[in-house]
């Protein structure tokens, strides 16, 4: 079974080919990383953290590799930074959706709630609320995003 992106997710692929060579696109997920092995084959996504399940002879046994928890998107997006960046000074653009993005938002130069769970209101590391599941216009906020950080 193929389970289809969202409609409009050829705007976030151009919106990433447009930055390829400024920015790198890594999907942080709490979620099994076949979805992270598919955006960075079908999306052009640069990399993932995600949950990666451990397997014997091809079988799932209960365990993992690596475990994105709740409160840990934050931290591997640091660890992460500090592995691939080096000295680098990272600038995050973070994009999430629900409570376990918090963390995350907190380490991020710029957050933007998309298609959001209204309990995110509360929390001031949120810099826009995107009241839409539309990919469209994130691709267009985005794009105006990085265009704004690139200046500072």
């Amino acid at each position: 079974m193929y389970l289809p992106w969202r409609s409009g997710i050829e705007e976030l692929v151009r919106v990433r080919q447009k930055y390829r060579n400024n920015a790198l696109f890594v999907a942080v997920s709490g979620g099994f990383n076949l979805l992270g092995e598919r955006a960075v084959r079908e999306l052009g996504f640069n990399d993932y953290i995600m949950v990666v399940p451990k397997t014997c002879n091809g079988v799932l046994t209960g365990y993992v590799e690596q475990y994105i928890d709740l409160n840990g998107k934050g931290e591997a997006l640091m660890e992460y930074a500090r592995r691939h960046l080096g000295g680098e000074e990272p600038r995050f653009i973070c994009i999430g959706d629900n409570i376990n993005d918090v963390e995350m938002f907190k380490i991020c130069n710029f957050s933007i709630a998309f298609c959001f769970n209204k309990k995110l209101y509360k929390y001031k590391y949120i810099d826009v609320f995107l009241n839409t599941c539309n990919i469209r216009n994130l691709a267009k906020l985005l794009d105006k995003v990085i265009i704004a950080l690139a200046n500072k």
